[in-house]
Parts: C-alpha cells; structure tokens; sequence
C-alpha cells in the first residue's frame, strides 16, 4: 500500500506546470473522485480517535439523531448549497471569494484569522496521530536519541509530518488528490473488514449484554435515555445539525476541494455522493466503539479488559488514557494480519489528512496573506517565486504544528470540543459571510467586518479563558469557574448561567451573534451588490462552465434540486440518495414517537431495552451491506476519474495569470 501511494507521488510530479494545479488540481476533478479523496481527508487518525472517543461515550445513541442531520446535509447536498455557487465564482480560495465580494483588506483578515483557527485545530494531530500508533503498536514509551531519553511521539512526529511534507512538495492539490483517493479506497475497505470482524469475533450477545448494563441517563442504545451524558448529549447534536448547513464549507481544512471539481455541477453531485460515503466511516466509527466497550464491561472478557486497563493505566495523562482506550482494545482483539491492515489504515489516514491540511493552510497563507501585501507594494513574484512561497508556507505549518504538539498542548478535554473551539474562531463567522455573500444581494462589506470582527473576538477569547483555566484549575485555582469542566451541569441555559459553556457550544453561540451583527449592518447600509457578474451568469456566463443535457425538470424534478445540468444518471442517483435518506429519517421520526408515547403510557425504559438491542443489531447489519456495496461503486467512479483527471492534465492549457489574484 505505501508503495503504491508513493508511485503515485511521484506520478504526479510532472501533472503541476500551474500556480492553479497546484491550488485545485487545474480543476479537473470528477464526482468520485472528490468524494474518495475528500471524504478521506476529513478521516485522519485523529478524527478516528474523536469518533472513538466520543461513541464510547455516547454509544449507539447520536446514530439515532443521524438521519435528522442527514435530511439537512441531503437538502444542502441536492441544491449544492454553498458548494455549488462557490464553485462558479471560480475563486481558488475562500479568501479571494471575500476579496471579490467584500474588499482586499477583509480577504487578509479572513486569510488571516483561518490560518490561525486552521494551525491552532491542526497542531494537535501530529500528537494524537503519534501516540495512537505508539500504543497501538507497542512501541516503547522512550527511545534515547543524541545521548537523551525522549518521548517515542516525538521523533515518530517528525518522520510522518516529513513524509506528508514529501507528497504536498512534489505534486501541490494533484498529488493530494490523487494519493488521497488511493489511501481512501484503502481505508473503506479496512473499516468494512475489521467491523465484520469484530462482531464476528466478540459476538452481539456479548455487546448487548453490556450496552444493556449502562446506568440510567447514560443509556448506549437508548437516545431518550442520556440525560447524564456529559459532552455529547442532544444540544451536542442540535448545533451540529445547524453547523452542518451554516458551516458549509466554512471550515478551510479541505479548502482546495472546494475548488478542484471539474465543473460546478460536478461538485454538486460530488456532495450527493458524500452522503453514501458517509455510511462506511459511520458504521465503523459506531462498531468499534460498542466493541470496545463491550469486552470493557462484559464478564466474559475479563482477562482481556485486565491486560487493557493494565496498559492504560502506563499512560502518565489521563485525558490520554481515556482517548487512547478503544485503540488499546482493538491491539489485543485483532490477529496479526488484521491489526496490520489496522495500522496501514491509520497511517493511510494520518497521511491523507496531514497533506490536504499542510496544503489548505499553507496555500491560505500565502494566497491570502502574504502575496496581497506583497502586492500592495508592487511586489509581484514570478511563477518559481510564488512557488517557493508556497512550499515554505507549507513547511510553516509543519514546523508550527510540531512545536505545538511536542512543547504546548496538554490535553485537557474531547478531542472533539477542542477541534470545535479552534474551529469556532473562523467558522464561528465565515459562514456568516459566505452565505450572505453567495445568496444575498444586500450583504454589505460592514456587515462581513462587523461580523467577523465580533465572531472572532468571542471565540478567541473564550479559547484563552479556557486555556488559562485549565492551566490554572491544575494547580488547585480555577479562573473564576469560567470554562471549567467541574460543575456536572446539563443544558446550555444552565451552562451560561454557570459560565463555562463547553466548545461546542461556544460555536453555537458564536453562529447566533454573527447572523444577528451581519443582518443588522447590511440592512442598515442598505445596498445592493450584482452577484451574476460575481457568479458567471447571464451576460457573465464563461464557456463550459455548464452543460444544458437537454432534459426538462419536473415539479418533484424541482424538489429533488434537478437541473437542466442533470443527466438521467444523475437523477437515478439523486432520487436513490434521497430515498435512502429519507427512509431513515422515517424510521427516527416514527420510532422517537413510538418511544415517547410508551413512556407517556407509564413504561420505563428498562421495558424498552430488549426493542432498542434489536432494533440496532438490524440497522448495524444494513449498514455494513451497504458500506461494502458503497465502497466497490464508489472506487471504480473514482478510477475512471483519475484518468480523466491526468488525461486533462497532459492537455490543458495553462493560464499564468490564473493563479488567486484579483485584478
């Protein structure tokens, strides 16, 4: 497998000749191949131990809500929210987007502020990745290098950033793309074997008999149950859902994705896909968890939860412990050959995500911050200089990265609620100012400024406040009983009376203030703003940007978000994705009112346990028939548009001046 990744790496070296291969892959690439690659990006190994972390937690119970999410992301994905408009502004980066529509000083702000969010979210995965893959495979604690004794993690960094630096250097977003697609077809296919596996190997009976043990208001298998669930109850749910369509394509992690796709159309149907390539990381992230939690609790398993807890307990943080638990049961269930398909996934999944995320900052940077200041003065590199401002944005990243893991960040909370504070302090906005800009004519620049200016001073704060109460909350004195995690209180009206909202919902709020500060500035203005020039259409329209099929649109055409872009296949697919959707989100709605109607008639949710266990032992046998039918359709799409992608890189002709900037 490493083999394979690393041809092609350097396949792809002589596919960049432009500033634009380099940022989006000359906007080349097909529906599959998008989905493969980007849905992979957004799994590396430290998603894969939030995931763990969090459904140890929350159990099978957050499955449940995931077709209400589903049916947003589903409308959102039909219509290509966001995704779609963005893509015919042709704008390589968000920032040169909000340069276009706002103004050249808010692009650097922007720029600015995400490439901070986006290294502050970052830093911590060179760490986490590292220390999964130490005790994972049981690697010593220390190993001595230049006459000292350091922390294995620490050199481990080193070598897997360099390799990730290695692919970014050689082919920019061509390289990624391509040797993201192949890690992803690698990946679907590890997770589906291993959750076989490991039901196979532990057996339902075992996990639900241990689900069935979880105190009341802790419930694994009981959505209504979990009032006692610290972090990832249903307001946890509830901002996610409202993230999913105020923050699309806010968060800049994966942001030359959003600008790689062939066509504007392309990306929208890359967005349908992505809710079938959803099905395969969900069951996996749902099995393992459950596993883990079964041999941990379940009487049978005894000796193997001794020998885990005996390794858990030779970790020195317990915030580690506890995110590193499911990794430590998984390296005593799986034999040989499959814990080592285990760690080439994790790898596959460390690189994929550690390379998109050193190119999206690195490239934010330099596109967005260095080169309009450079520019400003009149400075205007040339083609190899932009190149090498690039690369050593890149390495920027790496190095800050590597400085932040190895001597700053100690783990004080879920994986989870970090990613979403950071995350808070660009997305907690942006999304304010993306979708004002793309749907809304009277959004002024003063609204996006007054917008980010007020978003960004929230988040960054509450970061420090929470950082400095943690530090100081070791050491006996907590700052002011702000952000502390202390006081078991549940819901968020309780939580800000407390003051110590945790990061998600410190995101949920952000989201509040920024809609409410843009809205009332731009009407206040009172302006209006010609979004066709901005968008390509009418009199602006750009040859080959989209392609009438010839085929009219219906009513129920019109409510799936056909087009005259759409072919008959892309209709089969969108309707088949909706279908699907929709059927779960049925079974939620017709179950939470079967479940509350029984309480409502007196029954208790110990009388509902043997109905919950059953209920998910058939939605984890579906899932896992679907994933592998997902996996096998979505590799073979992603092939096929792998050679059209180098087809049209051999050919294209390249345009210098298409690399970012704004006349």
């Amino acid at each position: 497998v490493a083999a394979g990744v690393l041809a092609l790496g350097l396949v792809t070296r002589g596919a960049m000749r432009s500033v634009a291969d380099f940022l989006s892959a000359g906007r080349s690439a097909g529906r599959y191949l998008i989905t493969i690659s980007y849905g992979v990006a957004n799994i590396g190994a430290i998603t894969v131990l939030a995931f763990f972390e969090q459904n140890y937690e929350a159990g099978a119970t957050l499955l449940w809500w995931e077709p209400i999410l589903q049916i947003a992301l589903l409308g959102a994905m039909l219509s290509g929210w966001v995704v779609y408009r963005f893509r015919r502004t042709r704008c390589l980066t968000l920032a040169e987007f909000f340069e276009r529509r706002y103004s050249r000083g808010f692009r650097v702000f922007a720029g600015l502020l995400a490439f901070t969010a986006g290294v502050l979210n970052f830093a911590i995965f060179p760490l986490v990745g590292a220390k999964f893959f130490v005790v994972f495979c049981g690697l010593p604690a220390e190993v001595a290098l230049f006459g000292a004794m350091v922390p294995t993690h620490v050199p481990l960094m080193v070598l897997l950033l360099g390799t990730a630096l290695w692919f970014v250097f050689t082919g920019g977003q061509v390289s990624v793309l391509t040797t993201d697609f192949a890690q992803g077809v690698f990946a679907n296919v590890v997770f589906v074997v291993i959750a076989v596996f490991l039901l196979a190997k532990v057996g339902w009976g075992d996990v639900a008999a241990a689900l069935a043990q979880a105190p009341a208001g802790q419930s694994r298998i009981d959505p209504l149950d979990t009032a006692a669930v610290q972090h990832f109850g249903l307001l946890f749910f509830v901002i996610s859902m409202v993230e999913v369509l105020y923050g699309q394509m806010s968060w800049q992690g994966e942001q030359a994705y959003f600008s790689s796709a062939r066509t504007a159309h392309e990306a929208r149907m890359g967005g349908v896909l992505r809710l079938w390539f959803l099905q395969i990381r969900l069951v996996f992230f749902l099995v393992v968890p459950l596993v883990a939690y079964a041999v941990l609790h379940a009487d049978a398993w005894l000796p193997l939860r001794d020998a885990a807890e005996q390794t858990l307990a030779a970790v020195p943080d317990p915030q580690d412990a506890g995110r590193l638990r499911v990794p430590v049961v998984l390296a005593l269930l799986l034999p040989p050959g499959l814990k080592g398909l285990m760690a080439a996934m994790m790898l596959a999944a460390f690189i994929s995500t550690h390379t998109t995320y050193l190119h999206s900052w690195g490239s934010i940077f330099t596109q967005d911050v260095a080169l309009p200041l450079l520019r400003r003065r009149g400075i205007v590199p040339s083609k190899r200089a932009h190149f090498r401002l690039l690369r050593g944005s890149v390495l920027l990243v790496a190095v800050l990265a590597f400085v932040y893991s190895a001597f700053l960040y100690s783990p004080t909370e879920p994986i989870m609620l970090y990613m979403a504070i950071t995350g808070a302090i660009f997305l907690g906005w942006s999304g304010t100012a993306i979708i004002g800009g793309l749907y809304w004519r009277r959004g002024t620049t003063a609204g996006a400024w007054s917008a980010a200016v007020a978003g960004s001073v929230f988040t960054l704060g509450s970061f420090l406040l929470q950082r400095m109460n943690d530090a100081l909350a070791k050491g006996g004195a907590p700052f002011f009983g702000w952000f502390g995690d202390s006081l078991p209180v549940a819901g968020l009206a309780e939580r800000v009376a407390a003051g110590m909202p945790d990061g998600k919902e410190i995101l949920g709020l952000t989201m509040v203030l920024c809609v409410g500060t843009y809205v009332i500035v731009s009407v206040a203005q009172n302006r209006r703003y010609d979004l066709d020039a901005l968008l390509h259409r009418g009199a602006h329209a750009l040859p080959g940007e989209v392609t009438d099929t010839g085929h009219g649109v219906t009513r129920l055409g019109r409510l799936l978000g056909f087009t005259r872009e759409h072919t008959r296949g892309d209709r089969w697919t969108a309707g088949a994705t909706a279908a699907f959707i929709g059927f779960w989100f049925l079974v939620a709605v017709i179950g939470t009112v079967w479940a509350l109607t029984f309480l409502a008639r007196g029954g208790t949710h110990a009388q509902m346990t043997g109905a919950w266990l059953a209920f998910w032992k058939w939605r984890i046998a579906i899932m896992l028939v679907t994933a592998a039918v997902v996996t096998v359709v979505l590799a073979a799409g992603g092939v096929k548009d792998l050679r059209r992608v180098f087809a049209q890189l051999r050919t294209a002709a390249r345009d210098d001046a298409d690399d970012g900037s704004v006349p």
